[in-house]
């Protein structure tokens, strides 16, 4: 799959919610990797 990095976030242990509202509909996926940078899971996000 190929694309561009819309966001990048920090969370630093706190409860944080991102929004696809500013986003066109499309298929995005989520990452969320640990401090190391080690990818613990990837979603796949559709916005209609």
């Amino acid at each position: 799959m190929l694309g561009t990095m819309l966001l990048k976030k920090d969370f630093n242990n706190q409860k944080s919610f991102i929004t696809l509202r500013d986003y066109s509909n499309g298929v995005y996926s989520v990452v969320l990797k640990d401090i190391d940078n080690k990818t613990l899971s990837i979603k796949k996000l559709f916005k209609n």
